[in-house]
């Protein structure tokens, strides 16, 4: 596949890394948060139950906060992507925003560690999979499909993964679709022991662990998902792009007037300003017009909007 979305990809759907926005606030532009897919649990109070946890874990890691609200987008899109109902995506949309409840039972020194995870911090860290499902197990016992997903989301597709080691099929599609948008923001978003890496990076990575770490079906379903943003993002900034530069112009050069330089009038359309006025500096608004020493409208240059 090409690799020339990821430059457009970058400006057209990247989140914002650490922001401020959390489970119970519905983000700038986001897709979908834990008061959208709560619509789908009966229990509010079981929805804001969820969403507390999910506030508690960006508050021990401010990394998580904007991170698992970006992930649920991506799951959502590539759930879609693949013909999967509205039901079934936005349950994977939630299950994705939980993914990473059990951070909450990691210890501090290992979520901020600067330097690389030894084997043993990194089977520790892992364990949130586990932690995870113990948490939500009480609240979504009926939700097995959730459960699935943060229980599994860190296994492979060639069975080296953990916790169970599953293999292809076997693991459930929830958790493989959440574990490709898991990993794609990830590798998106700097960490304290490495930087952030661009669109074309991530993309690259992806398709490098796609038949081995990845599904090859939820890889190649992001992939349409993000050529596809990035195509209606391009067509936003060209309608944008033409719109600006047919603007009215609001000001002229101070050199084709004849009025003392930066000398800009507010007055009404079609008589100028009395003769002896004080000088006026150009004002923000639209609806002041430059005018010349004999009161005539200058119509003669055009742009810019401040001298």
């Amino acid at each position: 596949m090409r690799l020339s979305c990821g430059a457009a990809m970058d400006n057209a759907m990247t989140g914002k890394s650490g922001g401020s926005a959390t489970a119970s606030e519905t983000p700038s532009g986001g897709w979908v948060n834990l008061n959208q897919v709560a619509r789908g649990l009966k229990d509010r109070t079981l929805a804001r139950a969820l969403a507390s946890l999910v506030e508690a874990v960006g508050a021990k890691d401010r990394y998580t906060q904007g991170h698992s609200l970006r992930v649920a987008r991506y799951a959502a899109a590539i759930a879609k992507e693949l013909g999967l109902s509205k039901v079934e995506c936005r349950e994977i949309a939630l299950a994705a925003e939980l993914h990473d409840v059990g951070k909450i039972g990691v210890p501090d020194e290992l979520l901020h560690k600067p330097g690389a995870l030894s084997a043993a911090e990194r089977i520790r860290v892992l364990e949130h999979t586990l932690i995870g499902e113990r948490i939500l197990a009480p609240l979504l016992g009926d939700r097995p499909v959730i459960l699935a997903a943060v229980r599994w989301h860190h296994e492979r597709i060639d069975g080296r993964g953990y916790p169970d080691g599953l293999k292809g099929e076997e693991i459930p599609l929830a958790a493989r679709i959440v574990a490709v948008a898991d990993a794609f923001d990830a590798m998106k978003t700097a960490r304290p022991y490495r930087k952030s890496l661009s669109g074309r990076m991530a993309i690259a990575e992806l398709l490098r662990g796609s038949g081995a770490q990845f599904d090859p079906r939820c890889v190649g379903a992001l992939l349409a998902v993000l050529r596809r943003w990035a195509t209606r993002q391009a067509a936003r900034s060209s309608v944008a792009s033409k719109f600006r530069s047919r603007r009215p112009a609001i000001g002229v050069r101070c050199e084709a007037l004849s009025w003392p330089r930066a000398s800009v009038f507010r007055g009404p359309g079609g008589t100028g300003p009395p003769r002896g006025s004080p000088k006026m500096s150009l004002p923000a608004a639209g609806n002041c017009m430059p005018w010349h020493r004999d009161g005539r409208l200058c119509r003669s240059v055009a742009l810019p909007a401040r001298c």
